[in-house]
Formats: structure tokens, sequence, C-alpha cells
């Protein structure tokens, strides 16, 4: 076994492999179309390794029985896709001591998964990985009595206060930035958007509005109004919309002032999208 380097096009399909020392390397191809391999468990060292630049790969089928301390696939140097790439139906199985089923890129850019964004993986044995399942979250924990001030007025604004995410994939939160979950997939698709508020208010009888914003434009059909009684009333609320969504759009809370005056302290914000 050795390397396949520098092709326009390789395409491999059903073959068994038995009994060898090492694997194949893949290393800058433009189409690599891999069916129905079949890897078996007496087979040394790394079953598949993919290096370098890639236009497109499709690994499609087959299994990769892994045993010991071997690998079934390796993508830790990093290889570069400039279109996409998939790897569906391949079973993953066999007894691992300090082995992997796949060693993944390097370092992981999702805790808990294996590849970047340009893979969609769909596979027994590993995690599932593609932009269908992209999910992301922000909460905002206060204890009551204080919170993140927002001053309003007639415009919707941003929610104040430090959010914390403890769930992102194909997700992030555009460099820490508060209240803020970017999508980092590469097909564009519609999400749902949910969660609740806790707040309060600095005055009585204001009524407020609390929108779903994307890319800083709040959205009408995920507006929600609601009115405080009582500056120590603690009044909690959901909110839910579906959001279209492509690469690199964002998604924020905001909120404004319909009628009354006063402020607004916000106490817990809990929102995820998927």
């Amino acid at each position: 076994m050795g390397k396949i380097e520098n092709f326009s096009l390789v395409f491999i399909s059903i073959v068994n492999f038995s009994g060898n020392a090492s694997g194949i390397i893949y290393k800058d191809i433009s189409k690599l179309l891999l069916s129905n391999a079949g890897w078996f468990g007496n087979n040394s060292g790394t079953f598949e390794t993919f290096q370098g630049t890639f236009g497109l790969i499709g690994k499609v089928g087959g299994f990769s029985e892994v045993i010991g301390t071997n690998i079934g696939v390796d993508v830790s140097s990093n290889p570069i896709i400039t279109g996409d790439a998939i790897m569906e139906t391949v079973l993953f199985t066999g007894t691992l001591t300090s082995g992997q089923y796949v060693k993944g890129y390097s370092p992981a850019v999702y805790t808990g998964f294996n590849f970047n964004n340009k893979w969609a993986v769909r596979c027994a044995g590993i995690p599932l990985e593609a932009d269908g399942v992209a999910i992301g979250d922000i909460n905002i924990d206060y204890p009551v009595g204080s919170g993140a001030a927002t001053t309003l007025s007639g415009t919707p604004v941003k929610l104040a206060g430090t959010t914390t995410s403890s769930d992102l994939f194909r997700f992030t939160t555009d460099g820490g930035v508060n209240n803020r979950l970017k999508y980092v997939g590469t097909k564009s698709r519609y999400f749902r958007v949910g969660g609740s508020i806790s707040f309060q208010s600095s005055s009585n009888g204001a009524v407020y509005i609390f929108y779903i914003a994307k890319n800083g434009t709040p959205i009408n059909s995920s507006k929600v109004y609601v009115t405080s009684n009582s500056p120590t009333d603690i009044i909690a609320m959901p909110i839910v919309v579906m959001v279209p969504m492509a690469t690199n759009d964002y998604i924020e809370v905001f909120a404004t002032r319909y009628s009354g005056t006063g402020n607004i302290l916000t106490i817990s914000l809990n929102l995820t999208v998927n």
C-alpha cells in the first residue's frame, strides 16, 4: 500500500483490503470517489489518510473494521476541501485499545467531533456531522435583584448582558460577541430559534416588545409584547421564530419600549438555534 497523489480524478469501487501492513494516503486530488471499500480487521496501521487539497471527496458505503491501535481514517493533517466532502453509510466497527475510528482535524474544530464544516458525515460508529444538525445556544444568568440593564426608546436595541454558550456545532459567538449566534455551516437552511427571557421593568405599566434580529434587523414575525405592572414583578416570556440563514448570518435578541416609560433588567436569557 502507498500514496495516490496529484490526480484530477481517482475512482475506487468495490475493493476489499485484507492483511496489509499499512494503508493508502490520498493527497492533492481534484475529485476523489471511494465506493464500497471494505477494510478488514487484519489490516495494520492507518487505513486511509487524506492530505493536501481536494476539490471534492465522496466516500460512500463499505466498512472499516478497526482493531487495537489501528486508525480507520486520518484527517489530522487538516486537508483543505475547496468544494464539498461527504462520507456516508460507512460502517466503523471493531474493538479499540489506543486506536481510533477517525483521527480528526487537529486541533478539533468542535469538541467531540472529527471534521470541519466542509464535510457531511453520516456513518454508523462515529458522530453525525452535517449542516442539517447545526446547533447553537446563548445564555444569560443573573441572581434575582441584579441583571443586565438595557436602556430602551422607541427603536429596537440589542439586549445587554454577558452571554455564555455550552453547545455550539457549526455556530460560533462571532469571536465572543455577547448575545450573538453566527452560523458557519456551508449550506443555507431554515432554523428554529426558540427560548425564554426573564426580566424586570424599572416602571409600572410600560409595554415592551422583544424580537429576534437577523444581521442586526429585527424580524417582525418574532415580535412578542409584554406589559409590566410593577418593578418588583419578574416577567418570563417565550420567543420563537423560523429563520432562513446562510453562511455568516447571525441572530441576536432585541427589545424596544412600545409605550410608557422605563427600562429593563434582564435576569435570564436562554436561546437555542437548531
